[in-house]
């Protein structure tokens, strides 16, 4: 089958197909008289295998380390456990950093005026400088400081 049409199969882009091949996740497949790839029903299968590999978050070097144990007749489950596991520690890292994030990221939002206001606390950090705490009357005081006596 065409590369359209194992990619449609396998649920991978065409893109992703050729760059798994590049990095030698995919084998070089045949290539038919008119120059197309020529992927069989083994291609498709690990094609699948790759893609619910990337869909559990596992890095291309993970992944390489599965199709070899996959492949492997006598391959240990606790070797595969044990980089499941790994992968695990890893995602659970990822999450408790994405979640300090998130709170860092919504405590930015609470002290931005929003509005009109010239004065954004996000813009601030994002340049690399310290949130100005306003006090929670700052948008009135603002209207009195501009306002003439």
């Amino acid at each position: 089958m065409k590369i359209g049409e194992a990619a449609t199969a396998s649920g991978l882009t065409t893109k992703t197909i050729r760059y798994y091949e590049d990095e030698g996740l995919l084998p070089r497949p045949d290539r038919r008289e008119s120059g197309y790839r020529d992927y069989g029903d083994a291609d498709v299968e690990r094609m699948v295998f790759l893609r619910r590999a990337r869909d559990f978050g596992f890095s291309l070097k993970e992944m390489r380390e599965l199709l070899g144990m996959l492949e492997d007749h006598h391959r240990r489950a606790g070797d595969v456990r044990a980089l499941t596991v790994s992968h695990i520690e890893r995602l659970d890292r990822q999450l408790a950093e994405m979640r300090s994030l998130r709170a860092q990221l919504a405590e930015l939002t609470e002290a931005c005026a929003g509005g009109d206001s010239h004065h954004c606390a996000i813009l601030e950090v994002l340049a690399g400088g310290r949130v100005a705490q306003q006090p929670a009357d700052s948008a009135e005081r603002a209207e009195t400081e501009h306002t003439p006596e």
